[in-house]
């Protein structure tokens, strides 16, 4: 089977998998849910003050969907920017490469719904609105505490000119 255009580096297999165990992503709200629900999120071992154990990864799910996200991993970090980049960060500050490419399957399970949830074609370079709204709020927001101070402090400095005579 041809791969599909809307997800980039994932086999045609992978993506009819997802959707048949996710029931077309019906259940589902976020792409982190999804990495929960898949099983490649990390957990950490621990037990008061004594038990300290290395953080794996949780593996509830489906262990066949998983590989296959893993082996897609590989030419995800050559072909998609986005996981590249995370890969590369990863690797940069010293983890190691299997915690990279876990990484890098995450990224691509949140690229899956994203694309499923909002039934756009796959852009490596749409960036989210979202986002551009959060960014233009917090400009304004700062603007208005600026002018807020620069209005308080002239108006402390201020001289009462009623009661002086």
């Amino acid at each position: 089977m041809p791969p599909n255009d809307q997800t980039p580096c994932c086999m045609y297999k992978i993506a009819l998998i997802l959707v048949v165990l996710t029931d077309g992503f019906e259940f589902l709200i976020s792409g982190s849910e999804l990495c929960r629900y898949v099983g490649s999120t990390t957990v950490i071992r621990k037990s008061g003050s004594s038990v300290n154990g290395r953080s794996r990864i949780s593996k509830i799910g489906n262990q066949k969907l998983r590989n296959l996200l893993f082996i897609c991993s590989f030419n995800a970090c050559k072909y998609n920017k986005a996981c590249r980049d995370i890969y590369q960060r990863i690797v940069a500050k010293g983890k190691s490469k299997k915690l990279a490419l876990i990484a890098v399957c995450n990224k691509l399970l949140k690229q899956a719904f994203a694309i499923a949830k909002s039934g756009l074609i796959y852009d490596d370079t749409y960036r989210s609105i979202l986002v551009k709204k959060l960014i233009s709020f917090y400009l304004f927001f700062t603007t208005v505490l600026c002018w807020a101070q620069v209005f308080y402090l002239f108006s402390a400095n201020s001289i009462d000119c009623s009661q002086s005579a």
